[in-house]
């Protein structure tokens, strides 16, 4: 068909149901060719369907060529750049925009407020909430909800109740965004009595409510508010097992879990791998029989890894694959840890690989920790941990020749450690730095003194340190 042949309609038509870029880009050259290029309307959708491509490069392109763009084109623009991660030239067109005589409509606001809230401009958004009010929007819902949402973000909770209140109405979106942002700025007090509030108890809020007393340590109440609750979705169930696996109490987590297959609930990525880091995290706690019983009986094992795809049409992350890893090295099972790692279909990554070698540490398996460590050095190679580590493995059963070759290898490959490790640690506001031996901090005698309580005190317990780990 040539370019005389379209007309608007079929542009628009084109641009929907693009699938490829190499489309787009024979589309626009079309509306070059018939000086449609100009045209607001479509320049709204190309820009649009750039936006879905994450080409908004292409989309400034375009923009540039444009002698009179309305409000729809800025709103497009605006709209893409935040989706791309350019904040700043976001509001720095809203700018232009404005120097263009153009007005803004309801659809600038949310997208811009969501620009300042990537960058942290306090006072350029509350130039933009005077905008609002100048323009006769501090009555729109999804405008009014986005500055409370924003100004939450900014630890202004006072100014977000403040947009909350003066609402003339709320929608269910708006409920939760207020309940959400009193949950983010540990408020759970006045976000429970909001809560109370609600209307219309939706799931969402339920679900933030219960997250919330979840990070505060306060699982009590988060359990009872998860068992109040008059229907629960996928989200529900999964920030209860998370819940409770944050909170160290995987076997409850494991429970919920179960609970919810009991229910017909089909898991979710997220959902698989909090249960199986779950599961990993018990392990590091109950070595031995137990933790044999609980990889085995509960069938936390390679075929229910494997169920993931074949039972729930969810493809194992590399999140998965590590947590699997975690827990079939800390359990012994390091050949099946092994074998799994070489029958991802993802590349594993130095935190899979490191798993394994912790593992090996664990149980004392030179061999399979030479192939962690002869995998993490092309990963890492600047990482003398790896080689560290197979040297005190080396060195526990005297096996001193090997423990000499590697050293030579760090050597030469010029990895040696040359310098003690640090710890920073940040207390009200102010950075802390440790290392070994260290004694320039200020508090350093009463730091020293406390770690000798400390050590009285692990050795009644009966702490034996592992000497051989200084060989």
């Amino acid at each position: 068909m040539s370019s005389s042949c379209y007309s608007i309609q079929t542009i628009v038509n084109h641009l929907k149901h693009c699938t490829k870029l190499k489309q787009l880009h024979s589309m626009y050259a079309v509306m070059v060719k018939t000086n449609t290029n100009q045209d607001c309307f479509l320049m709204n959708q190309y820009i649009s369907a750039l936006s879905t491509f994450n080409r908004i490069d292409y989309a400034v392109l375009a923009y540039t060529q444009m002698e009179n763009p309305n409000v729809f084109v800025y709103n497009a623009m605006i709209k893409g750049l935040v989706q791309s991660y350019e904040p700043v030239q976001a509001l720095e067109l809203y700018v232009q925009m404005l120097r263009a005589n153009v007005s803004p409509s309801s659809y600038t606001f949310p997208s811009l407020i969501k620009a300042c809230g990537l960058v942290s401009q306090l006072r350029f958004a509350e130039a933009v909430h005077g905008q609002v009010w100048r323009n006769g929007f501090d009555s729109h819902l999804f405008v009014q909800t986005s500055l409370v949402d924003f100004y939450s973000s900014m630890g202004k909770i006072e100014e977000s109740i403040r947009v909350f209140d003066e609402m003339p109405e709320r929608d269910v979106f708006a409920w939760t965004t207020m309940v959400s942002s009193l949950v983010r700025v540990g408020d759970m007090s006045t976000a429970g009595r909001l809560f109370d509030m609600m209307p219309d108890r939706n799931l969402a809020a339920w679900n933030t409510l219960i997250d919330g007393y979840a990070r505060l340590r306060e699982v009590d109440v988060a359990e009872l508010l998860f068992n109040q609750m008059p229907a629960r979705d996928i989200i529900s169930w999964t920030t209860m097992i998370n819940c409770y696996s944050q909170n160290k109490r995987y076997r409850e987590a494991l429970g919920v879990f179960n609970e919810m297959a009991k229910h017909g609930i089909d898991p979710d990525e997220v959902t698989m791998a909090t249960v199986i880091s779950a599961c990993a995290h018990l392990g590091a706690l109950d070595l031995g029989k137990e933790i044999h019983y609980y990889v085995m009986q509960h069938g936390f094992n390679l075929d229910r890894f494997a169920s993931m795809t074949r039972d729930h049409s969810i493809p194992p992350g590399v999140e998965h694959y590590g947590c699997m890893v975690d827990l079939l090295s800390k359990s012994g099972l390091l050949e099946e840890a092994l074998q799994l790692i070489r029958t991802m279909k993802l590349e594993p990554n130095a935190v899979i690989w490191g798993a394994l070698l912790s593992g090996c540490k664990l149980h004392r398996n030179l061999e399979i920790a030479q192939v962690a460590v002869n995998k993490l050095m092309v990963l890492e190679p600047g990482n003398s941990g790896y080689y560290t580590l197979l040297v005190n493995m080396n060195a526990e059963v005297n096996r001193w020749g090997e423990a000499a070759k590697i050293r030579l290898t760090m050597k030469e490959q010029g990895v040696e450690k040359r310098c003690p490790g640090s710890s920073w640690i940040e207390l009200e506001s102010q950075v802390h730095q440790f290392s070994a031996s260290d004694k320039s901090h200020a508090a350093s005698d009463e730091i020293y003194s406390l770690l000798d309580e400390l050590d009285g005190q692990m050795k009644l317990a009966g702490y034996v340190p592992e000497l051989w780990v200084v060989l």
